[in-house]
């Protein structure tokens, strides 16, 4: 998957990542407005659900300036690293 125009045209990707601080354990469904963020950051909106192998994430930020929702480049349905790295 290109994160951006520079990998598609050098056709070559790179990993990323982003981490959420999750206010529970387990198995569930977790309300975006519940997940903390830095002052000055616009909150978000959605959902993370969270089963035993995989963790789907449909987030939004609640970009009250613009009065818009604007969706997260990581929703989408991953897998659960079993190795814990």
């Amino acid at each position: 998957m290109s994160h951006d125009l520079i990998s598609i045209i050098n056709r070559k990707t790179y990993i990323d990542s982003i981490y959420f601080q999750i206010p529970f354990n387990g198995s569930g469904t977790l309300n975006g407005e519940k997940i903390e963020v830095e002052k000055g950051n616009y909150k978000y909106k959605g959902k993370i659900k969270i089963d035993k192998e995989n963790v789907t994430v449909d987030l939004y930020l609640n970009n009250f300036d613009d009065k818009k929702l604007m969706p997260s480049e990581w929703n989408g349905k991953y897998e659960l690293n079993k190795n814990g790295l």
